[in-house]
């Protein structure tokens, strides 16, 4: 594990710093797109591989000649052997600065067929990727000068959370089984639900297809079609516009021209908007582009859901704006389906055995999502499916972590609402006042030891540093109490994701949720002694101050050593690819 770096312009050039729009203003767009989304396919499957970032590198400056190469190329390799002596590792075209330069070109659209670039053009594309890293290494050093941290895990969150969190959204490769399972569960939920079954069969009509399988058929098919086995890598483009004749997929694209290029004017280069609701770019040689793979796996899940609203009838059964209508919607989905369906469902395969007890809300007005107990081991879990919304600065994106996880004071009246922090403390204080108030126990309050645990959805949550800033917060509360349990631990915050990737652990191993705990927590203190002993000794390193303040899943894959399944042998997958009638298929 190690920090990700970008080389910037000034690391591999001199003088005084272009701009984007001078570099490729005589570069006809649609070339630029073909090149961005070549690298981009290119690397969907391991965006963090610095091999194929050299060999597409040094394809871009080949054709220079070596007198202006070379010195170009020494200065790249001198400058990752230094970062790599700091345990930093470095990709030369991230995904974000990727998906800018896409933007800038069709906010700037300049009319020509795609060509072959003259060797100065194909280097002018690279300057402007290096001009874009620039920008966005500036930024993480306005968040740390703004303000002296006080301390390592505030230094930690202030310069990586606005690095990380664009990666975290746009980089890592999403798999595709989890949204396909999610996507199908939803729409069972909408054609049987009593309230939303007409709109559903509305919904449906309206993209010419009989059932929600053969919707899914044509994203996946899309999917698994784009990639090249030969090659090992996905495709950057389609040709044949008969792959488009369905419906959805017909949604998915947009043509880019003159016309289309006011929509990108004012973009806000954090959220990637445009691309995320029609990831296919047509342009006028007939081509298809793929901006980002990864936004089309996204359609089978998120962008599924957005659809749906959009194109079922029932936002117009919906009041206010067309946020107030969102957030509506999505409120409704979150408490009906994702608690009550796909969180209830996970927990029920996990930890329905041996003499664990769950209790859900059952409507009572217990105020727990989840009461989990193991004999003296009493584990409560608020389920979170909020979306991390994507900020680049790190005053907003704290903000976002606090509305959503700890206070709303936006939407609150008269006073804030509770969120999972302290809505966890809420409910260790109501049961440490009545601990018979879910069950009939036969032993006392200080024998028992409680877990608090935040389990999400948006693999966004997991960015590093969040589970310590929002422990540090409900530690902080907590002790006020002064609770007489034997012992009450230390926040944790897991990806459902994570019941599926180690399910061996749960189902053949018989693991408890507190036994998996424990582990977590003896290794997440070996990593902060590390860390204290290398600022003891005056050592210390990225890599160090990373592995304090790793998520969960990180720190899993250290104690659960081969106990993962991956994710093609596991009974998500089989039980996905029987929905989609794949059942004999062999996929890689």
């Amino acid at each position: 594990m190690s920090f990700v770096i970008y080389p910037r312009y000034k690391d591999l050039y001199d003088g005084d710093i272009p701009t984007v729009q001078h570099l490729i203003k005589n570069i006809p767009t649609e070339t630029i797109i073909g090149f961005a989304c070549h690298i981009n396919a290119n690397k969907h499957l391991n965006q963090f591989d610095t091999k194929e970032d050299y060999n597409l590198f040094l394809k871009m400056i080949e054709r220079l000649g070596s007198e202006h190469s070379i010195p170009t190329v020494t200065r790249l390799i001198n400058y990752a052997e230094k970062n790599k002596k700091k345990g930093k590792t470095i990709t030369i075209f991230p995904l974000p600065q990727m998906l800018q330069l896409l933007e800038i070109a069709i906010a700037n659209f300049l009319y020509g067929n795609i060509n072959e670039l003259t060797p100065e053009e194909e280097e002018n594309i690279l300057k402007a990727i290096l001009v874009l890293n620039e920008k966005a290494e500036n930024k993480q050093l306005e968040n740390i000068n703004h303000e002296k941290p006080s301390t390592y895990l505030d230094l930690y969150i202030r310069y990586m959370w606005p690095m990380m969190l664009p990666l975290n959204e746009y980089t890592y490769r999403k798999e595709i089984i989890v949204p396909l399972n999610q996507a199908f569960l939803l729409s069972d939920f909408l054609k049987n639900d009593e309230d939303y079954k007409p709109y559903s069969e509305n919904y449906l009509k309206k993209n010419k297809v009989n059932s929600y399988e053969e919707y899914f058929q044509n994203i996946v098919s899309l999917y698994y079609n784009g990639y090249n086995k030969e090659q090992k890598s996905f495709y950057a483009f389609y040709n044949q516009e008969s792959l488009f004749h369905f419906t959805i997929l017909q949604g998915l694209v947009q043509t880019i021209g003159e016309t289309s290029s006011k929509d990108y004017q004012l973009i806000n280069n954090t959220r990637f908007i445009n691309f995320k609701k029609k990831p296919i770019l047509k342009t006028s040689s007939g081509k298809y582009f793929i901006s980002n793979w990864s936004f089309i796996i996204d359609k089978l899940y998120e962008g599924f859901k957005y659809d749906f609203f959009e194109n079922s009838g029932i936002k117009c059964t919906l009041k206010g704006d067309n946020n107030s209508q969102w957030n509506s919607f999505t409120s409704d989905l979150s408490f009906k389906f994702s608690e009550k369906i796909v969180f209830a469902n996970t927990i029920k395969k996990y930890f329905l055995k041996n003499n664990t007890i769950c209790l859900f809300d059952n409507g009572k007005k217990l105020n727990q999502d989840l009461y989990l107990r193991n004999e003296n081991h009493v584990t409560f879990i608020e389920f979170k499916s909020l979306n991390f919304t994507i900020k680049e600065r790190f005053e907003q994106i704290k903000e976002v972590v606090d509305e959503r996880m700890v206070f709303d004071n936006k939407k609150a009246k008269k006073k804030a609402k509770k969120k999972a922090v302290f809505q966890l403390i809420e409910q260790i204080k109501m049961f440490h006042d009545n601990i018979n108030r879910f069950e009939n126990l036969s032993f006392t309050r200080e024998r028992i030891i409680i877990y608090p645990i935040i389990v999400y959805t948006d693999y966004n949550w997991g960015l590093y540093g969040v589970n310590d800033y929002l422990s540090q917060i409900f530690k902080k509360e907590i002790y006020k109490l002064d609770l007489k349990f034997y012992s009450i631990d230390s926040l944790v915050m897991i990806h459902i994701d994570f019941f599926v990737e180690y399910e061996k652990v749960f189902l053949e191993d018989g693991k408890n949720l507190h036994q998996i705990i424990h582990s977590y927590e003896q290794t997440k203190i070996l990593h902060k002694e590390i860390l204290e002993k290398s600022i003891f000794n005056g050592n210390v390193t990225d890599e160090k101050i990373m592995g304090a303040y790793a998520n969960f899943s990180f720190y899993a894959g250290y104690f659960l050593k081969n106990r993962s399944t991956p994710i093609h042998q596991s009974s998500l997958f089989k039980d996905v690819m029987t929905k989609l009638g794949y059942q004999n298929r062999i996929t890689r």
